[in-house]
């Protein structure tokens, strides 16, 4: 493994709850979550699907409670003429036919969530309506309206997160937990340390951080993407000296190694 020394930032060690499971994809689109905020929380809102839910069935199916998702990105549109030709064309340039089933299972728990009453909405979210796009704030709003709290967050759309931030510090009092995913991390190391120290003051703490491998790291030797998961389950002291934890963690590509991260 390449070891990443974040020593120096104390704020980024994981306090860990002790019920911390992995739901989504087996490598990347995986996630490290507490079960206590899923089984807390009424609604999943999801920024960044692409075609791949693995994810946010994991979590609508997670136990015996009855929760919905929201799902936002304007790019998932699985009967396109474009993306069945990417498919194809990914199943003979690899000689194989996991382009097409890894398509048809998404096809068919897609049809599973919106059968049980969740929803898809093919817009972007960003910190404004422009551009066809909708926000943090009015997409919690379909569920708030209804007095729901309660809301766990996640948030994969690739480098716009950043325009998410201070909506997310604006509603924290509705979120039950998030998993967000920071691209370009190195660029703004001092901001994400800094929302890391908003959720804190606002009972919402780090439960795991995972380092991209597809991402590589900066000339500084910081991580250029990280995942990170927060909740507001009850933590007994306990933290991290190394990660990853085997029994938790997959690098997202499983062609290269992951990282060892030291504190």
């Amino acid at each position: 493994m390449i070891r990443v020394d974040l020593s120096a930032f104390p704020i980024l060690q994981p306090q860990p709850p002790e019920d911390l499971c992995r739901i989504g994809s087996q490598f990347d689109g995986g996630y490290v979550v507490s079960r206590y905020a899923m089984s807390e929380s009424k609604h999943l809102l999801s920024f960044g699907i692409s075609y791949d839910v693995n994810f946010e069935y994991d979590f609508v199916n997670s136990d015996l409670h009855s929760r919905s998702a929201y799902m936002y990105d304007a790019s998932t549109k699985p009967f396109s003429p474009e993306l069945m030709i990417s498919v194809i064309m990914n199943c003979l340039r690899f000689f194989s036919h996991r382009p097409m089933m890894n398509y048809l299972v998404f096809l068919k728990k897609r049809k599973r969530l919106l059968s049980s009453g969740c929803a898809f909405f093919t817009v972007n979210v960003s910190d404004s309506e422009n551009n066809g796009c909708t926000t943090l704030t009015k997409a919690l709003f379909e569920i708030t309206e209804k007095q729901e709290r309660n809301i766990f967050l996640k948030v994969d759309i690739e480098g716009d997160e950043i325009l998410l931030l201070s909506e997310i510090i604006s509603n924290v009092e509705y979120l039950s937990g998030i998993v967000l995913e920071f691209h370009r991390a190195s660029a703004i190391w001092n901001l994400i340390i800094s929302f890391i120290g908003s959720l804190r003051d606002e009972g919402l703490y780090l439960d795991h951080l995972h380092v991209n491998n597809y991402g590589g790291l900066s000339p500084r030797n910081l991580p250029n993407v990280i995942e990170l998961s927060f909740s507001r389950s009850a933590r007994h002291g306990k933290t991290y000296q190394r990660l990853p934890i085997a029994s938790l963690d997959a690098p997202n590509s499983p062609l290269r190694m992951d990282y060892d991260v030291n504190f």
